[in-house]
């Protein structure tokens, strides 16, 4: 069984802070990896993306493409609980959707995510 501190990092009542278990916490660790930047975390410079390098490249299969081999990456070496089944890349005027579809291995279920990068 997973289980750590819930993020985005939040109070509720009767448990301080709030817990999070299983699915939940997978998909919370997957949305954290995702949405931090390669060399934001100190001991770990490795740790993330460089989805700021994406947010503003030519949507192209190019981009995609390596998009996709570093988020595949980060996943392999960082949340080894789950399987990356499929990785959809959405290029908007103001937005990038990044969709990830994955096996939690310990349940063999399928899940998804999806973050969006705004371009300011």
């Amino acid at each position: 069984m997973a289980r750590g501190i819930s993020w985005p990092f939040r109070i509720e009542a009767g448990e301080f802070p709030r817990g999070s278990e299983d699915d939940r916490q997978i998909a919370e660790s997957l949305t954290t990896l995702l949405q931090t930047r390669k060399g934001e975390r100190v001991m770990a410079p490795d740790y993330g993306i460089n989805s700021d390098r994406y947010v503003f490249e030519t949507n192209n299969a190019i981009m995609a493409e390596g998009l996709r081999f570093e988020v595949a990456t980060a996943i392999l070496k960082y949340e080894q609980r789950v399987i990356a089944k499929n990785i959809k890349i959405n290029q908007s005027e103001s937005t990038l959707t990044l969709t990830v579809e994955y096996v939690v291995k310990a349940t063999r279920q399928d899940r998804d995510i999806t973050v969006q990068f705004r371009r300011n």
